[in-house]
């Protein structure tokens, strides 16, 4: 093959298949006795074709291990996903295909070694911000609370209303 008669990678692409059709597939080999296209044709039958598509796509996809943080979240390549709280504090593997970014990666698949545990879907911080949540309160303004705080007798309200402890009193507890 003369190289200086390849300008770009469409050339350098014809001219490899050329080659693997004319020479490499149809000749002899010494090592294994005959040609490598006659080897692959009597074995063709033990070829196992994937039959389900996504089980196939999933062997393909990147994995990155990643701690589920306390609220039920973790971060990718700068984006937070969120999980369920089942996953919180545990490493998982994160499944994802890296040419979806761009396009903004809107789920990921959570692993737990070979098993698929679940799904991570990217946070919506627009309705992330208008979710109710427990033990918040919610109806009460700050007005409200501190209105409490400062009609409520147990709490000190100057540093002079505390009662003093003295190292003494430490030492007899």
């Amino acid at each position: 093959m003369d190289l200086n008669l390849i300008n770009d990678i469409d050339q350098l692409n014809e001219a490899l298949w050329k080659w693997l059709g004319d020479d490499y597939n149809e000749k002899v080999h010494t090592a294994i006795s005959d040609t490598p296209l006659n080897i692959f044709l009597s074995q063709s039958e033990s070829i196992n074709m994937p039959t389900d598509l996504c089980t196939f796509n999933e062997k393909f996809l990147v994995s990155v291990p990643r701690t589920v943080k306390h609220d039920a979240t973790l971060s990718l390549n700068s984006t937070l996903y969120e999980t369920g709280q089942e996953f919180c504090g545990r490493k998982l593997n994160v499944k994802y295909d890296p040419e979806l970014i761009p396009q903004g990666l809107n789920e990921v698949f959570l692993y737990d070694g070979d098993k698929c545990v679940g799904l991570a879907k990217r946070v919506n911080f627009s309705d992330n911000a208008k979710m109710k949540r427990k033990g918040r309160a919610s109806s009460r303004t700050k007005s409200e609370v501190s209105t409490q705080i400062s009609t409520d007798s147990s709490i000190p309200k100057t540093i002079e209303e505390r009662s003093p402890i003295s190292f003494f009193d430490l030492e007899n507890i």
